[in-house]
């Protein structure tokens, strides 16, 4: 006697040797009646859950001996089970599917094949049937069909999509909810894809304004976290440049007329007739110019490598300015930019 999972093979059950199967499910043993509803709601639930189970393991126990019986037919007709070359397993010809060069895998490999890759949002029905792994062909999108949940089909037909246009160099913006894209071709100069903030699908049945810093429906005036970052960049930025270009001009400390030297000493003298420093901007009279360079406390020099000293006051201040603004804005003190960006190439 051998045994497959949910029928018995016996021989010389009728005394002549032939095989006889026997079906271990069709006379189950009866279960005990219990009222539909006892009136307790945790038990009800309780019982409803038993009989989800139950049926889900009898349609697992039904569909294993409807396998073990084609398997077993098979085997009695002399046919052989069809090889996975990426599992190495074993399968019925309906549980594998073969792409167009003819190669066979087990559509639990070839499923798992292609969700690895829409994880990364990326599509890969290529062949994995081929033992030597050099089949370039692809699975048919009717076998894809067949193969995959909705959700899955959906995912891949899109990110197909958005591959396919991006492969023609447009600018692409797609419905995070539902997968419906756009494109926009390069050449369109009055498009300007970053200040774009919100999208608004045209699937019948989604049509849904989404955002697209955040991905989320549409929430304006409210800021999302994305915009709140870009917003603060935007003022720390001008606050960088605020207080580098400060260094490369000054002003006068009496009126504000602006001054900028590129060589010479650092005794400057304004139009209206006030005597200052351009190193450390502050006044002084005429007999005293000798007295402030060189002393303390500012120990300023009259002559100085004007260059190497701006680029080193400009990095100076925009370092205090990042401070600063980080200090006036809590919320964002984990925004950073590059400072050296502002500084002098030379």
């Amino acid at each position: 006697m051998s045994r497959y999972p949910g029928i018995f093979v016996i021989q010389g059950l009728d005394g002549d040797n032939k095989e006889t199967i026997v079906d271990a499910l069709d006379d189950p043993r009866p279960l005990i009646s219990i009222p539909e509803i006892t009136g307790d709601a945790a038990f009800n639930k309780e019982i409803a859950d038993v009989k989800r189970i139950r049926n889900e393991e009898n349609k697992v126990r039904k569909d294993n001996w409807r396998r073990s019986k084609e398997i077993y037919d098979l085997n009695i007709k002399g046919q052989e089970l069809v090889p996975c070359s990426s599992c190495y397993d074993k399968f019925l010809e309906k549980e594998t599917v073969a792409c167009p060069a003819g190669h066979r895998a087990c559509i639990n490999c070839v499923v798992g094949s292609i969700k690895a890759a829409l994880k990364s949002a990326r599509t890969n029905s290529t062949c994995i049937g081929d033992e030597k792994a050099q089949c370039e062909e692809h699975y048919s999108d009717l076998i894809l069909q067949h193969i995959l949940d909705v959700v899955d089909y959906q995912r891949f037909s899109s990110y197909q999509q958005e591959q396919a246009l991006l492969a023609v160099k447009d600018k692409l913006l797609r419905c995070p909810f539902c997968g419906y894209s756009e494109s926009i071709p390069e050449d369109n100069e009055d498009f300007k894809l970053d200040e774009l903030l919100t999208f608004a699908c045209k699937n019948p049945s989604c049509l849904i304004i989404s955002c697209l810093k955040c991905n989320q429906p549409y929430h304006i005036p409210v800021l999302c976290p994305p915009m709140k970052a870009a917003k603060g960049i935007e003022s720390l930025k001008q606050a960088v440049q605020t207080a580098v270009e400060s260094v490369l001009i000054r002003h006068c400390p009496t009126c504000q007329f602006p001054t900028f030297k590129t060589e010479g000493c650092n005794h400057i003298k304004c139009q209206n007739g006030c005597h200052w420093c351009y190193s450390c901007e502050r006044i002084f009279t005429r007999e005293s110019i000798y007295g402030h360079f060189g002393k303390p406390p500012t120990n300023c020099q009259m002559y100085e490598d004007s260059p190497v000293e701006d680029k080193r006051r400009m990095r100076q201040r925009a370092q205090q300015a990042v401070l600063d603004w980080k200090a006036k804005n809590p919320d964002m003190a984990h925004l950073t930019i590059d400072i050296e960006q502002y500084m002098p190439k030379k």
